[in-house]
């Protein structure tokens, strides 16, 4: 009954967040227009690879440390203690590369007073990190809730933030209340878990133990090799189409973007709150092919009739949420939606290369995915505009859910030849003569 019900609040929370996220869309949309929506757009994007780089970006291996209920609780303690310690180090590194690099990085959000955004986004790693821990701990031990209280708090205070930030201080007020929104989680995360674990609430003294560097590292390798990837793509592709057709167009296609992250919030807070614990419990690929059938049965037809729904409703939903002068965005719901139903279901399969180990596969996997975007945006889709560079985006994760599907069932075949199945033992003679007795009873 407790999953049901930490189900039910996570699903109510993201309903919430989402509607928190929506309605900050109309706000700055109206007070800031295409521009400014672009503009919010990429500092969203910035702020996505502070999170993935925050501490390393280890959280992946949090989970996986402390997935197994069955190790002893000195022993978690004693590998936090090593993540805290490795986490602090990496923000540290991250924030000293950023302060001398401020001129170099300044182009990345070329606006007045960008330079001191970044080195605030640089500096808030460390709370994000903070979240990111703990709510890969209380993920791991089932309390899905307890995210999903911290995360609504969360989003309730951001949109205030956000409200007040972009009615009086305008674009930067409206940066600056996005992060402290973000940030305001690691508070509501912390106090909710100090109540009901309170032995996983502190990640406990930072220490750097040797032998755990090679460890964590693995979890880093592949968070710098995510923000290289996908991140840095959409980065790039939307600069070179401000270049191209100025940032009204970039506009029209980030409030697209903006839409699709708000309903995306539930695939991929389903994958990384239920699927990904679970995943975790196994060490093979075959081994974890039926917790994968059994999630996408659930995941990939709500997809489906999610984005039909919002489809029907286009011509209701953009000058609802935004204005008349972003009626341009109805061109781009078609290959949104079909690219978002491709990722999500994509992002089943890749999170089995992860659980499982395999970490330079998922590392092959993220960089295949921005190559795949980089070529199909940079090539055909800036050229095009905003619909462009939309169907660039399908075409991309279509191409990218084959890939992956395909390895996929090659690594199970490899699984499945590597370790047969055990064969069934033979029945004693005596045994064998009474089952057979009782066959040949039952026949007519």
């Amino acid at each position: 009954m407790k999953a049901y019900k930490s189900t039910a609040l996570l699903a109510a929370s993201t309903a919430a967040r989402m509607l928190l996220a929506l309605y900050t869309v109309k706000v700055t949309a109206v007070a800031l227009g295409l521009s400014g929506t672009g503009v919010i757009g990429q500092f969203n994007n910035l702020l996505l690879i502070a999170t993935m780089l925050a501490g390393g970006g280890i959280a992946s291996g949090i989970v996986k440390a402390a997935a197994r209920q069955d190790k002893p609780l000195d022993d978690i303690r004693r590998e936090l203690g090593s993540a805290h310690g490795y986490g602090l180090m990496c923000t540290a590194l991250i924030v000293l590369a950023v302060v001398a690099g401020q001129e170099w990085l300044a182009p990345l959000l070329p606006m007045e007073h960008g330079v001191w955004l970044l080195v605030a986004l640089a500096v808030g790693q460390y709370g994000l990190f903070q979240i990111a821990a703990l709510t890969a701990l209380v993920n791991s031990r089932g309390r899905q809730d307890l995210f999903a209280k911290s995360s609504l708090a969360a989003g309730v205070v951001g949109a205030a933030l956000v409200t007040v930030g972009c009615l009086r201080f305008g674009l930067v007020g409206t940066l600056v209340g996005i992060l402290a929104g973000a940030l305001s989680q690691w508070g509501f995360l912390y106090a909710f878990t100090r109540r009901h674990l309170p032995d996983l609430a502190w990640l406990g003294r930072p220490r750097l133990e040797r032998k755990d560097l090679a460890f964590w590292a693995h979890f880093s390798l592949l968070s710098l090799i995510t923000v290289v990837g996908m991140p840095s793509a959409l980065i790039g592709v939307r600069n070179a189409l401000a270049a191209s057709a100025g940032w009204d167009t970039v506009g029209i296609w980030q409030a697209m973007v903006r839409l699709s992250d708000a309903y995306l919030q539930f695939g991929l807070l389903f994958l990384s709150a239920f699927y990904f614990p679970r995943l975790a419990a196994f060490p093979t690929i075959a081994a974890s092919t039926a917790v994968l059938l059994r999630h996408a049965r659930l995941l990939v037809p709500g997809m489906v009739l999610l984005c039909g729904t919002i489809y029907l409703l286009r011509f209701q939903i953009v000058p609802t949420l935004f204005s008349v002068k972003f009626i341009g965005v109805t061109e781009l719901f078609v290959p949104q939606l079909i690219g978002d139903t491709f990722k999500i279901t994509s992002y089943l399969i890749t999170y089995a290369f992860l659980s499982t180990g395999r970490y330079k596969l998922s590392m092959a996997a993220e960089l295949t995915q921005a190559a795949l975007f980089w070529a199909f945006a940079g090539q055909i889709g800036v050229p095009l505009g905003a619909a462009g560079v939309a169907w660039s985006y399908a075409a991309t994760y279509a191409a990218y859910f084959a890939l992956v599907a395909a390895t996929y069932a090659l690594l199970v075949r490899a699984d499945r030849i590597a370790s047969p199945p055990a064969p069934a033992p033979t029945p004693a003679p005596a045994a064998a003569a009474a089952a057979a007795g009782a066959d040949h009873a039952v026949e007519p």
